[in-house]
């Protein structure tokens, strides 16, 4: 807790928020989404919002019905909380099904990359487990050849 002590009628400017590079969140999968539902999703994350932008000329009623097809960054990528997350969105739904479809392609992507390197380091360290074992048992054999050596 914060004591401020003051005049009255002066004025107070009170900063709040988290260090810099901080990075404690990740940025959620808006692409589909309205911007009412893009705009809570990235807020619930500690996000905020950066610039909105619309395809082509919207009235209000378009603007209503568009939804998101490319965000700033990336899903799944860490962000610092209050960073801003840019957004496009279009009332082109074939667009919108597009750019969904090239973020589960990415996700699925990154998804098989992980296991793969999963996989490689654990192979690597069955490797290193079995090379460890083979000297532990040449060191438990070589005492006995060098005495049988010299007897």
């Amino acid at each position: 807790s914060v004591v401020v002590h003051t005049e009255m009628g002066n004025g107070v400017t009170l900063r709040v928020g988290v260090a810099p590079n901080d990075v404690a969140t990740s940025v959620p999968q808006v692409i589909g989404r309205s911007l009412h539902e893009a705009k809570s999703r990235l807020w619930e994350s500690g996000l905020n919002v950066g610039e909105i932008e619309f395809d082509g000329d919207m009235d209000i009623s378009d603007r209503n019905r568009a939804k998101v097809y490319q965000q700033s960054a990336l899903v799944d990528e860490p962000l610092s909380y209050g960073e801003r997350v840019s957004l496009r969105l279009t009332t082109d739904s074939e667009r919108v099904e597009s750019a969904i479809a090239e973020v589960e392609r990415r996700l699925v992507e990154r998804e098989r990359a992980k296991m793969e390197a999963d996989s490689i380091a654990k192979a690597e360290q069955r490797l290193l487990d079995s090379i460890a074992n083979a000297e532990k048992a040449m060191q438990k054999q070589a005492p006995q050849a060098q005495d049988d050596f010299f007897f």
